[in-house]
């Protein structure tokens, strides 16, 4: 399971809680953090105006 957090503390640590939970259930969990001072809706939107 891939968890895309928010980079805030909040993000992080909502991020965390259901890792612990996936993981105690047998997932393989990784966690992605957007480039500092973005959240991925930023990334996402940046990739579309540059045509990616």
């Amino acid at each position: 399971m891939v968890i895309a957090i928010d980079a805030d503390r909040a993000g992080r640590k909502a991020g965390r809680v259901l890792g612990e939970r996936a993981s105690s259930l047998g997932w393989h969990v990784f966690w992605a953090e957007p480039p500092d001072g973005l959240d991925w809706n930023d990334v996402l939107q940046r990739q579309q105006e540059n045509g990616r």
